[in-house]
């Protein structure tokens, strides 16, 4: 049992505004994220945006035995956080 992970507002703006400026691919779910687990605690706190990054189709789930994860999409995740940053530095 953990809190649930709920994308404040102004967060998901500004997340959403940098991923159109990025002309990323982007993708909605209709259920929640069953491991969002602590994620849920830090929103209690500050304005938060639960996000993830595609790894691929057809692969074993994050927390599988199997999963390998891809290491060419820690760029794509330091792009998005940089963006962010500058998005908020200078809008």
């Amino acid at each position: 049992i953990f809190p649930a992970t709920v994308n404040h507002p102004e967060a998901f703006e500004v997340l959403s505004k940098v991923l159109q400026r990025m002309e990323a691919d982007v993708a909605y779910l209709n259920t929640p994220f069953r491991w969002s687990e602590d994620f849920g605690s830090y929103s209690r706190d500050c304005k938060t945006c639960f996000f993830c990054l595609g790894a691929g189709e057809n692969k074993p789930d994050l927390h599988h035995e199997n999963y390998d994860f891809p290491d060419e999409i820690t760029s794509v995740a330091m792009q998005i956080f940089f963006s962010i940053a500058d998005y908020l530095l200078k809008p």
